[in-house]
């Protein structure tokens, strides 16, 4: 990557992209590796709004601290484990933080950030059609491929083009839909014990059932014992991108670090727009979570959507959302609380944390446990072997 200035641009009020600012990569002061330096532009500074919460509005160079590469928002648009790798055995070497930002599909990087060179050119514009829907079956062979080592071919070139942006552990790949909308797809893995993306599904109907914002989703399968999860991606609005931080990045969070819901309902409450709203909000998705041992519940899997005009942020959809049968620690409910043993109930006490009455936490409680007690019939009607939802049964544990 050339050493050089380059621009930084994002939503603004009327959600089309303007400058807010440059940046360019220096020396760490630790000298492991390169940081990214930032400084708002003059225009921004003005009538612009924090692009990250370790960004504040202020003139001059950004400080970032000398164990951080980028800022908190530019990781959220990074790739993660998944797309990483697609990178890095694209490239055939490692590849560090601020580089890889930059590799990061301009089309498809998470959030509304982009990134010009002072030419005037899109850093990292798509060399070609992202596939569709119909190309799943395709990229699942392609991504089976990929983790078999394969050399890269035509198919697993276009798996990295439409996948280096992707974000968590398992292999997926951004598609639009046919109404061109984009949306994210999660492939099977060979060495899966279950139909991983049918449980996902599972999780996403109750997710609604229980009063839960789920973006669209639907299940397609592609072979026996196989599907792909495909669900809409919320940082866009057809052309508009929409800004995103996760909960890591809002609150400063180290990689393995997970307050409690209690704690973060209070955060969350102070910064929201519609604080009564998202405090009920995150009270369902922690009781579901307990209730469906998702342990996969850490601070990346959860996020906001800051406002692009003034302040405040609003909770944002919920995403990755997986039953398990495996004993493992989540985000505890309060502080104190049990990580791998949730119990529900424990949030009474504190539904003030949550802008709620003890009485009105209870009755939620009662509501998502109503609609998990129904998981069984939801995993039947999806189509899911009998004996796999047996096998799945310890993972649900509604009240009574």
């Amino acid at each position: 990557m050339a050493e050089e200035i380059f621009e930084v641009w994002a939503s603004g009020p009327d959600g089309t992209s303007v400058l807010t600012g440059r940046a360019s990569p220096i020396q760490r002061r630790d000298r492991t590796a390169r940081q990214l330096a930032f400084e708002y532009d003059g225009s921004w500074l003005r009538h612009g709004r924090e692009l990250s919460p370790d960004l504040p509005l202020v003139s001059g160079p950004a400080v970032l601290p000398v164990n951080r590469s980028v800022p908190g928002a530019f990781e959220d648009a990074m790739p993660d484990a998944w797309g990483r790798a697609l990178v890095v055995r694209e490239l055939g070497r490692p590849v560090e933080d601020v580089e890889m930002l930059l590799l990061g599909s301009d089309e498809t990087r998470q959030g509304d950030l982009r990134f010009r060179s002072s030419e005037g050119v899109w850093l990292a514009e798509p060399d070609g059609r992202l596939p569709g829907v119909k190309d799943l079956a395709e990229l699942v062979d392609a991504s089976a491929r990929f983790l078999a080592g394969h050399e890269i071919d035509p198919g697993i070139k276009r798996l990295i083009g439409a996948g280096g942006t992707a974000g968590g552990a398992r292999p997926k790949s951004i598609v639009r839909e046919a109404t061109g909308e984009l949306a994210i797809a999660k492939f099977p893995r060979r060495k899966d014990e279950f139909d991983v993306s049918a449980w996902e599904a599972v999780a996403a109907e109750l997710s609604s059932r229980a009063g839960i914002e789920t973006p669209p989703w639907c299940r397609v399968v592609v072979g026996q014992d196989q599907s792909v999860f495909v669900t809409r991606r919320f940082d866009r609005d057809s052309d508009l991108r929409v800004p995103y931080w996760s909960f890591r990045t809002l609150f400063g969070l180290g990689t393995e670090e997970r307050p409690d819901y209690a704690k973060l309902a209070r955060g969350i409450c102070l910064r929201s727009t519609d604080p009564a709203a998202d405090g009920e909000q995150l009270l369902r998705r922690a009781v579901l979570n307990a209730m469906i041992n998702n342990h996969d519940d850490h601070m990346r899997n959860f996020g906001v959507i800051p406002a692009i005009r003034g302040d405040g942020l609003r909770l944002a959809p919920s995403f990755d959302v997986n039953p398990s049968i495996d004993l493992d620690y989540g985000t505890p409910l309060v502080t104190g609380g049990d990580q791998a043993r949730r119990d529900p109930l424990t949030v009474i006490p504190m539904a003030e944390s949550f802008r709620l009455s003890a009485e009105q936490a209870r009755e939620i409680i009662a509501e998502v446990s109503d609609m998990v007690a129904g998981w069984r019939a939801i995993a039947e009607s999806l189509d899911i072997d009998a004996a796999e939802i047996q096998r799945m049964r310890p993972a649900f544990s509604p009240i009574g």
